[in-house]
């Protein structure tokens, strides 16, 4: 089996995969890692979490039939909301032609 698609920043890394099986039809999965390695305060950790799920939210039509994994880096956690909504737009769009584009 290939490598999943991916792409990284300073402040993420997003793996995707097309849906398995067990996840049928045009659904789209997310998954957020954030450790307490990237901030030992659970609101700091919390505030990225939302984040991400509402940038996710808002490009969910873009990113049909994916399972998407968004690992949060600790750059994250000392950048404003703007910018890390800028940093996953980009990862949206990426995700979405290579998975036009698969080669």
């Amino acid at each position: 089996m290939a490598n999943p698609p991916c792409t990284r920043d300073r402040f993420f890394l997003v793996f995707a995969s097309t849906t398995t099986s067990d996840n049928k039809g045009d659904k789209t999965r997310l998954g957020v890692i954030t450790s307490k390695k990237v901030s030992k305060r659970a609101v700091e950790r919390n505030r990225i979490k939302r984040l991400v799920r509402e940038a996710f939210r808002n490009n969910k039509p873009i990113l049909s039939g994916l399972d998407i994994v968004v690992l949060t880096k600790q750059a994250a956690c000392h950048t404003d909301n703007k910018k890390l909504f800028l940093s996953l737009d980009k990862h949206w769009q990426t995700l979405q032609k290579n998975a036009k584009n698969p080669d």
